[in-house]
């Protein structure tokens, strides 16, 4: 773990950024293809670490633009800009 990257020692994780909408805490993205064990739908997970809630995309791509955009978590899109 690094304080630049503290999520990259869980298995199966990819990439993550600060929560764009909240500016605390992070937004990550795991390869369940790579260890990481949870009940979604398509391969690439997408975690509000603040919040943990997850939802998940079919393609890198997709995964990228849904951990920039954070409206997946209600509780995120609640925080007024």
């Amino acid at each position: 773990m690094n304080a630049r990257k503290p999520h990259n020692d869980i298995l199966g994780y990819v990439c993550e950024l600060r929560n764009r909408r909240t500016s605390i805490g992070y937004v990550v993205i795991y390869d369940r293809n790579k260890g990481f064990d949870c009940d979604a739908e398509y391969r690439y997970v997408i975690s509000c670490e603040t919040h943990n809630t997850m939802t998940s995309a079919p393609s890198m791509p997709r995964a990228r633009e849904v951990m920039k955009a954070v409206d997946f978590c209600e509780e995120c899109m609640a925080v007024p800009l």
